[in-house]
């Protein structure tokens, strides 16, 4: 493998102050941890990519973070619970208002081109491509605030922004998105690897052939998908494991009774050999990840094309590590899921668990400096995509305001 990619990322007071309080989770299970909010993958990339810090003069790549608005990266001021008041009752159907104050305050800020563009002092012509600005919140969340419906996104928003997605499956076609790993309940690090096999490695099944670990909770398409498979584990208790249950952590929160039950849930895919991975609120779910960092083959109800685009970069060997169930045929009850796996040979077994033993450490992102991690993965994918162009080629010019990119009157912007 070639060298790492060289990162610069600007300095930020507010990340720095706010990463060193909440950390990236606390410890869950043995020595691993757990986060999963956009907040958690925002303050494991701002320290995992000064494992690869750079001079400016000789980096590849260039980040400057925006701090969530929020405690303790910015502490609420009277104007801001003003604000908050001003919102009105929370609704049942949105988000609560103090996240609202959050994600207005990110909103005001990635719509304003020249504070995007501001403070990035080493951005020249020749390699404003390669710069970055990452924020918690998707600017296609913004669409969703009367404040900003109707309104376009600067040029800046297509060419600074990299818009994070653990919950969806950005469109190749988008520029400004790339799908990133949940970070997992598992996590790894050198002295981990130093002393112990890797929790993906192949070790014998000693539990059932299958098994679904999560709540009956999502949209209502995973809803069903989630209610088939549990009534088809329950006609086959000696091939299939339940794990129903809705005490799971959330956000990075979790007090004795989480972490046990996260313990339980990681115990069941540890000793199972197919993992049941229906959607749901979304089609990628961080059990997924969970699963595959457990050695756990992941049995995935997605489409073809929702195969296809799902973590390029981290996930690109997906093909010889999962079993693919068409959720339309599943619903309509042409799989049983039972017969399906019983009749995978047991040398494709092997197969794909030594692809995900080879493979799954590009998933996980390091407590340290493991090689080929998540964050490593994602800078490879990065500097490839954004390589310089070849000397002939027009050369790159910083970007300016006025220019259009979409906005909140566009339906393939708005997520709402």
């Amino acid at each position: 493998m070639s060298q790492p990619p060289r990162v610069y990322v600007y300095p930020n007071a507010d990340m720095e102050r706010g990463v060193a309080q909440v950390g990236t989770g606390p410890l869950i299970y043995k020595d691993y941890g757990f986060v999963t909010d956009e907040t958690g993958v925002l303050n494991l990339l701002f320290k995992g990519f000064k494992r690869f810090a750079s001079a400016p003069e000789s980096a590849d790549l260039f980040f400057s973070f925006s701090a969530p608005y929020r405690p303790p990266y910015h502490m609420y001021t009277p104007d801001d619970k003003r604000q908050m008041d001003e919102f009105g009752p929370v609704r049942t159907d949105y988000i609560p208002n103090h996240m609202r104050l959050q994600l207005v305050h990110n909103c005001r800020y990635l719509f304003n081109g020249s504070a995007l563009r501001s403070g990035l002092s080493h951005m020249r012509g020749d390699n404003a491509h390669r710069h970055f600005v990452l924020s918690a919140k998707p600017r296609e969340a913004c669409c969703l605030e009367p404040e900003f419906q109707g309104r376009a996104f600067t040029i800046e928003s297509a060419t600074l922004l990299l818009g994070l997605d653990v919950d969806n499956i950005p469109s190749p076609r988008l520029r400004s998105a790339v799908g990133v790993p949940y970070p997992s309940s598992i996590r790894w690090s050198t002295q981990l690897q130093a002393s112990q096999p890797a929790p993906w490695q192949p070790t014998e099944r000693v539990g059932r052939l299958m098994a679904f670990v999560g709540s009956l909770r999502g949209r209502a398409r995973s809803q069903l998908l989630r209610k088939e498979i549990v009534r088809q584990c329950r006609a086959a208790p000696r091939h299939c494991e339940l794990f129903v249950e809705d005490r799971f952590p959330l956000g990075g929160r979790a007090g004795p009774t989480e972490e046990k039950i996260m313990a339980e849930a990681l115990g069941v895919k540890a000793r199972t050999t197919f993992c049941l991975e229906p959607p749901g609120y979304s089609p990628p779910r961080k059990s997924m990840i969970d699963a595959l960092l457990s050695g756990c083959i992941p049995v995935l109800f997605m489409t073809e094309r929702e195969v296809s685009d799902f973590l390029p970069l981290h996930f690109a060997w997906k093909a010889n590590a999962t079993v693919v169930v068409q959720p339309r045929r599943f619903l309509a009850g042409e799989v049983d899921l039972q017969a399906l796996l019983s009749s995978i040979s047991a040398e494709r077994v092997r197969s794909m668990q030594a692809t995900i033993a080879a493979h799954a450490h590009h998933l996980v992102y390091g407590i340290d400096a493991v090689s080929g991690d998540a964050v490593e993965m994602l800078l490879r994918g990065l500097r490839a995509k954004h390589a310089l162009p070849p000397r002939d080629q027009r050369v790159m010019r910083p970007p300016r305001d006025g220019g259009i990119d979409g906005g909140c009157f566009n339906p393939e912007v708005s997520k709402g």
